[in-house]
């Protein structure tokens, strides 16, 4: 029989390395026409017409991969046992957790490149992306801050739809790999945006500017309408967000997957290592846009024209994007073979009862309301540019005294803190970052003091135990999980939260948007009036208070690993948790949306609705 005739071609009991000639199967399917493939009651295999005893249990060759001793197994014949619609097999589930018991990250292992170049190249991209949006925007285009704020949250929006990404990962499969294949998308996708901004014409700046790339400040505007061009910046940073998010969301599902195969003792390992590899990252992304991309034009110090441009920055970036897209083609280890594509009801359903359940309940209210409570000031902004002085070398710097004091964090996190509760660190975290950051931002604002390295004197315990939380906030995930649903928690815990944040700061704009002189506004801190500097330090205090107030939200989440699992075990489910949770997920995505749209339209964006002034 033909490898490809009609009775075998799709059929991946017959295809690609199989041999027919010696497969009962197939040699079944090539004498019976009228063979079929059906389901038993038990999940099993056989044939409808001559051999209903026939299971695959007794022909472990159908369905076999192993992921120590063949990997090329795994990713060169990804089609095997891959396409088997409607209830898995107990046998295959058998098979699936085999294959992640065996699960096991090694960096020199040719099968984790991928998975650690994918996060050491989304470290360095979003690393950069920061710096240059910082100076494309409020530097080359003068955008007023809560107009960048909203920006922020249009191209972060993206970010939203990681429950989405999460349950095409967990239950679409492409030719049998559920993971590899969306990271693979997500960077092809970064690629085609870095490489359109690359080419994007970029309009005369806004303030006049001399041979050396610095503004005059004291004449007025060379191109007034500059600070409305920004809608094509921020669509294509939206694309590029879009990509990463959904390599994220991918390559999350399969770091759970690794924590699941680990002992509970070390539970987590292999997640901070990748974190550690972001970290590096982001480390690197520090000293290229602190030592190349550091010219006047662009919030800088330095000459711009011995520094890159904006349209360069780009291109460099395209190189590694480029490197991501081929390392997460070929050289991703993840369990394969039998996995099943579930129908759309089949994950609505899913959907459904994991919001449905009290646990999960519990821990998207924390997500939600802490996030949306705590405020943000857009005074932020122009009290570092402007009166801090602060520069992106200057920035980038304080960012690789973050990144370093970060990974201090983890190791200290994994070493002492890892049965810490969790209540007791995050009110360490927050009071912290009140002091610890007050300190220099209120003597910035009086004019006490004003130097931009004080100002960006990061505390290092500030960075601990933030550090800290990023690797809880990986094990609640792990223990809320089950082994098939990985993707769909993250995902959906990730959408709350980027519901939540953007949320936060369009209340931001429309509280602080109240404030007159405009807290938004440049003109404001170059004049740098009294008055004007007890509006602003009267917002810093505001978002400390409500900072504070999140905090009685803190009985929604559990304390630790072992309280996380009791929820999960022995609270019940009920329809009305999963009824108020997408009531405020579809409220806060409306809202968010139309604030977001009205942003991005000149002619709205000055309304008081979004934060402006009035029109």
């Amino acid at each position: 029989m033909e490898k490809n005739s009609p009775l075998t071609s799709g059929n991946p009991v017959c295809e690609d390395s199989f041999e027919t000639s010696s497969n009962p199967v197939c040699v079944e399917m090539e004498s019976n026409p009228d063979f079929e493939m059906a389901e038993t009651d038990f999940g099993r295999f056989s044939s409808a017409s001559t051999n209903p005893d026939f299971d695959m249990a007794s022909n472990p060759e159908m369905c076999q991969d192993d992921l120590v001793s063949n990997p090329s197994r795994d990713f060169g014949s990804p089609k095997e046992c891959s396409r088997i619609v409607g209830r898995r097999s107990l046998e295959f589930d058998a098979e699936l957790n085999d294959q992640r018991a065996k699960l096991e990250y090694r960096v020199n292992d040719f099968w984790n490149i991928g998975l650690t170049v994918d996060k050491l190249v989304i470290g360095f991209v979003l690393g950069c992306l920061y710096p240059a949006q910082n100076g494309i925007l409020l530097g080359y285009l003068n955008m007023e801050g809560y107009l960048f704020r909203s920006s922020k949250n249009m191209w972060e929006s993206p970010r939203i739809f990681m429950v989405i990404f999460g349950i095409l990962s967990d239950s679409k499969p492409i030719r049998g790999r559920r993971r590899g294949p969306y990271m693979a998308i997500g960077w092809a996708l970064t690629f085609l945006a870095l490489c359109m901004l690359s080419s994007w014409p970029l309009p005369s700046p806004y303030y006049c500017a001399n041979p050396d790339g610095s503004y005059d400040y004291d004449l007025p505007p060379c191109n007034p309408s500059a600070r409305h061009e920004y809608v094509a910046f921020v669509i294509m940073f939206a694309m590029i967000n879009l990509g990463t998010q959904l390599s994220i969301a991918a390559s999350n599902g399969l770091l759970v997957e690794f924590a699941k195969a680990e002992p509970e003792a070390i539970r987590g390992t292999t997640q901070m290592y990748i974190l550690v590899a972001r970290k590096t990252g982001e480390f690197a992304s520090a000293f290229l846009t602190g030592f190349a991309f550091n010219g006047k034009m662009f919030n800088g110090g330095w000459d711009q024209r011995y520094q890159l441009n904006f349209t360069w920055l780009c291109r460099i970036l395209t190189v590694p994007a480029g490197l991501a897209f081929l390392s997460c083609c070929f050289c991703i280890r993840e369990p394969t073979g039998c996995s099943s594509e579930s129908s759309f009801r089949g994950i609505a359903k899913s959907v459904w009862r994991l919001m449905s359940k009290k646990s999960f309940f519990f821990v998207s209210v924390w997500t939600m309301a802490g996030s949306v409570v705590t405020l943000g000031t857009p005074a932020t902004y122009f009290v570092a540019l402007q009166w801090a002085g602060v520069k992106n070398l200057q920035n980038q710097l304080a960012s690789l005294v973050g990144i370093c004091t970060t990974a201090i964090g983890i190791w200290v996190f994994k070493r002492y803190f890892l049965e810490t509760n969790w209540r007791k660190l995050i009110v360490a975290k927050t009071f912290t970052c009140i002091i610890m950051d007050g300190i220099p931002i209120m003597i910035t604002v009086f004019d006490v003091f004003r130097n931009q390295y004080f100002f960006l004197g990061e505390p290092l315990l500030d960075h601990i135990i933030t550090a800290g939380l990023d690797v809880q906030n990986m094990l609640l995930t792990n223990e809320i999980s089950d082994n098939d649903n990985a993707g769909l928690v993250g995902g959906l815990l990730a959408t709350m939260f980027c519901l939540a944040s953007p949320f936060s700061g369009i209340l931001s704009n429309q509280v602080f948007g109240l404030f007159t002189p405009s807290l938004s506004n440049r003109d404001n801190f170059i004049a740098d009036t009294m008055d004007f500097r007890i509006k602003v330090a009267l917002s810093v205090v505001i978002t400390w208070a409500f900072s504070i107030a999140s905090l009685a939200f803190l009985p929604f989440m559990p304390s630790q690993k072992k309280e996380a699992r009791q929820w999960t075990q022995d609270w019940p489910s009920h329809h009305r948790y999963a009824f108020g949770l997408l009531s405020v997920l579809i409220f806060t995505f409306v809202y968010q949306m139309l604030v977001e749209f009205m942003s991005m339209n000149p002619d709205l964006a000055c309304m008081q609705f979004v934060g402006g002034e009035g029109c």
